[in-house]
């Protein structure tokens, strides 16, 4: 059996699940947020976990999916707790929640997984530095909290700046507010008074791009589509600013042959059997490595290029489970 780990409203879940009913192949879903409105016994000592009146048996699931399992911040539980609980309450209640999610990992630990929970929180910088290890090409990178090295840099190149971590969404009132890639400017430095030591902020060289690349990768096959974003004003430095008016054009791409074999060392090295990645085509000639996004939105891939993923990955795990439950009937 396939068990999925996802959240409610994940279309490319339901997608998936869509193909593996289609083969006729049994498996489990359990949504992040169904311990804030079902009964949930995750019984360690006798292996199982029953949902509501669902008495799910570890020793049934060979295969399982990570996808999009976790984000407490995300759930209306967390965001109505805000209001009326302490900090440090609301810290320590993250924890727990961080805490119960690694219990639900460990206790499938030795199945087949396709994208493995200890894998996914990745560090940017540190991603950076071992695609430098692979052969990839990265953007020249510092982080930073002083003026006088903004003031520096600025002299030698055109830089842009963007988040550390994951892109942050916050909510004020009826309005949302968005984290892009910025250019960062002298005029911009200047407007914004920028004191002379400030939060530690990722700063890289602003690179004159031909297009950008999403490729899904999957179990060392990898899936790409050139973006046409500087084709427009609004979306040349972050393909995210999205104009849904006038969409950027998407087509097939193929990486080189080298690159694909460097993209595919560093997922080894990061541990992941699944993943998208974003990189860029310099006017140079030259394939920039940006980042790596574990559970991003591989539709987006998939529709403007007719890739048919949603099906391959059903498949893939259909394949993960059968390896598993022939591996337990040889042994």
């Amino acid at each position: 059996m396939i068990l999925i780990l996802s959240t409610f409203g994940d279309l490319s879940t339901d997608w998936v699940i869509d193909w593996i009913n289609y083969y006729n192949c049994p498996f489990y879903r359990i949504n992040a947020y169904d311990v804030f409105f079902k009964k949930v016994c995750v019984d360690i000592s006798n292996s199982q976990i029953v949902l509501e009146n669902d008495r799910l048996k570890i020793s049934d699931i060979n295969a399982v999916w990570y996808r999009k399992f976790g984000l407490l911040r995300n759930s209306e539980t967390f965001k109505n707790a805000v209001h009326a609980v302490p900090f440090e309450s609301m810290v320590n209640i993250y924890r727990e929640w961080t805490a119960f999610l690694k219990t639900i990992a460990n206790i499938f630990e030795s199945k087949q997984w396709l994208t493995h929970p200890d894998a996914v929180r990745l560090n940017k910088c540190s991603v950076l530095r071992l695609a430098k290890e692979v052969g990839l090409d990265i953007p020249q990178t510092c982080v930073v909290n002083n003026r006088n090295i903004i003031d520096q840099l600025l002299t030698e190149q055109p830089l842009i700046f963007k988040s550390i971590y994951d892109p942050f969404f916050p909510k004020h009132e009826d309005e949302m507010y968005t984290m892009y890639t910025q250019e960062l400017t002298e005029s911009l430095v200047r407007e914004c008074d920028l004191p002379e030591l400030f939060s530690p902020s990722l700063i890289q060289e602003k690179i004159e791009k031909e297009y950008e690349i999403r490729v899904f990768y999957i179990n060392k096959r990898l899936y790409s589509m050139a973006i046409f974003s500087q084709n427009d004003t609004q979306t040349q430095l972050d393909f995210r600013n999205y104009i849904w008016e006038k969409p950027n054009r998407r087509v097939p791409y193929k990486l080189p042959h080298l690159i694909e074999k460097k993209i595919r060392k560093l997922m080894y090295k990061v541990g992941l059997n699944c993943g998208s990645l974003d990189l860029i085509k310099s006017k140079n000639g030259l394939y920039y490595f940006l980042e790596i996004n574990p559970v991003g939105q591989f539709g987006m891939v998939e529709l403007p290029c007719n890739y048919d993923l949603h099906r391959k990955v059903a498949i893939e795990l259909i394949k993960m489970d059968r390896k598993r439950f022939s591996r337990k009937i040889c042994g």
